[in-house]
C-alpha cells in the first residue's frame, strides 16, 4: 500500500527591496509562472512578503505568510532586490526557516526568490522580461472599499511621492492642490484620489481629497490594493517620477509625470505604450501652474 502523495508547492519570495521592485519586477514573474508554467490547481503557491504586499499576488497565491522585519523602512532602507544593512545571516535564516516549514510534509518544485546578493541586488532584468505576467487582481474587498467610500466619478490619481531626505523630492504639492480645489468645473466633474504612503507622501493639508490612507481598512485590505483598484477606475494619474506612475503605465491609465528620466519613465517602464505626457524637470523645481496648464489640457 502506497503512502499519501505529497503536496505540489512552488515557494515564493520574500521580496525584501523597494515597492516597485517586487510590484513591476518580480510579482509579475511569479504571476507569469501560475499562468504558463503551473496551470495545474494541485500546485500549489505560498507566497512570503511583507503583509502590505499580499494584494499583488491574490491572483495566484494558495497561502499567505507574512514577513515582519523589525526596522524595516527605519533602520534598513529599501534598496533595489535587497534592504541595506540588513544582516546576511538574519536573511538566510528567515528563507532556511520558510523552507523547511514547507518541505517536511510537501513536494517543493521551486522556490522563486530574488538574489540579493551584493552582485546581483541592482539587477533589475533578473527575471526575464518576456515572461511577465501584468493581470493584477487584489482581493475583493479593496474593490468594494473604494467603491463604498468614492462616489461614481471617474478617478484623477494624485501621487504626491516625497522622501525625507532625498532629492527628487518636488515640494509644490500643496500649491498644486489649492490650483485644482479652485477650479470647481475641474473638481466636481472628478474624484482625486490621492495615493501614497505614510510617511512618504505630501496629504493635502486642508483634506479635501480623498486620500486612500483615510479609508476604513481591515485585514482584507491593503494600501496596495487600494491603489491598484483606484487607478483601475482612473481617466489619468499625475506625479514626478515614482513608483505609483509607473504602476499606472501597467495598469494601462494615462499619465503627466515630470522628472529627469524621460528614456526610463516613458519607455523602458511602459511596455504597453501606455501614453505618457512626461515634462523634463531635472532639479524637480516645475512651477505648479505648469503642471495645472497641462492637467487641462488633457482633461
Amino acid at each position: 500500500m502506497t503512502g499519501k502523495s505529497k503536496q505540489k508547492l512552488v515557494l515564493v519570495g520574500p521580496c525584501i527591496g523597494e515597492m516597485y521592485w517586487e510590484f513591476g519586477r518580480f510579482a509579475p514573474y511569479v504571476m507569469w509562472k501560475r499562468e504558463n508554467e503551473y496551470k495545474s490547481s494541485n500546485i500549489k503557491f505560498v507566497v512570503l512578503t511583507r503583509e502590505g504586499m499580499f494584494d499583488l499576488y491574490a491572483g495566484c497565491a494558495s497561502i499567505f505568510i507574512p514577513l515582519f522585519i523589525p526596522g524595516d523602512g527605519t533602520l534598513y532602507k529599501a534598496n533595489c532586490f535587497r534592504l541595506d544593512d540588513f544582516p546576511d545571516d538574519a536573511y538566510n535564516f528567515i528563507l532556511k526557516t520558510f523552507y523547511n516549514q514547507y518541505s517536511k510534509d510537501n513536494q517543493i518544485i521551486e522556490h522563486i526568490k530574488p538574489d540579493i546578493s551584493k552582485k546581483n541586488f541592482l539587477n533589475k532584468n533578473q527575471f526575464p522580461r518576456n515572461k511577465m505576467s501584468f493581470n493584477y487582481y487584489t482581493r475583493t474587498e479593496n474593490r468594494l472599499t473604494i467603491e463604498k467610500n468614492i462616489d461614481k466619478k471617474e478617478f484623477i490619481i494624485l501621487a504626491p511621492r516625497y522622501r525625507q531626505g532625498l532629492k527628487r523630492n518636488w515640494p509644490y504639492w500643496q500649491r498644486l492642490y489649492d490650483f485644482i480645489y479652485d477650479d470647481k468645473r475641474l473638481f466636481e466633474k472628478y474624484n482625486f484620489v490621492i495615493c501614497g504612503k505614510p510617511p512618504d507622501y505630501i496629504p493635502d493639508k486642508y483634506e479635501r481629497f480623498y486620500d486612500i490612507n483615510k479609508l476604513n481598512t481591515n485585514q482584507s485590505v491593503s494600501l496596495i490594493g487600494l491603489t491598484i483598484e483606484s487607478i483601475k477606475k482612473a481617466k489619468l494619474t499625475i506625479g514626478s517620477q515614482s513608483a505609483i506612475p509607473n504602476i499606472s503605465l501597467l495598469l494601462k491609465v494615462p499619465v503627466l509625470e515630470w522628472g529627469h528620466q524621460k528614456q526610463l519613465h516613458t519607455i523602458e517602464y511602459n511596455p504597453f505604450k501606455t501614453k505618457v505626457t512626461f515634462i523634463e524637470d531635472i532639479n524637480y523645481t516645475i512651477d505648479p501652474s505648469i503642471i495645472y496648464s497641462e492637467i487641462l489640457k488633457i482633461l
